[in-house]
């Protein structure tokens, strides 16, 4: 992992969940991944279908306007991912 995620993942934490600098008053997920040997959980990534891609990215928008900003900017969809937990037996 690189400095600046260990950086980040650090403040993350320190600051329960909020990030400074440019990231400061903005939603941040930190997603982070164990190792197989870990054995915490799995989960399954899903990309959403277009209409409901569209729909999700449209209230992300609402709350973050940068979002739709950036979506200009590109002639790519921004994909949007649901993550669902696998629960093990």
């Amino acid at each position: 992992m690189s400095d600046f995620n260990d950086r980040m993942i650090e403040e993350f934490r320190a600051n329960g969940g909020r990030g400074g600098g440019r990231w400061e008053g903005r939603n941040l997920l930190l997603l982070t991944t164990t190792g197989r040997k870990t054995g915490r959980y799995e989960a399954i990534a899903t990309p959403l279908d277009p209409e409901e891609r569209n729909r999700e990215f449209a209230a992300q928008v609402a709350r973050v306007p940068v979002f739709g900003e950036y979506e200009q900017r590109t002639d790519r969809v921004i994909p949007v991912i649901a993550l669902t937990r696998e629960e093990r037996p």
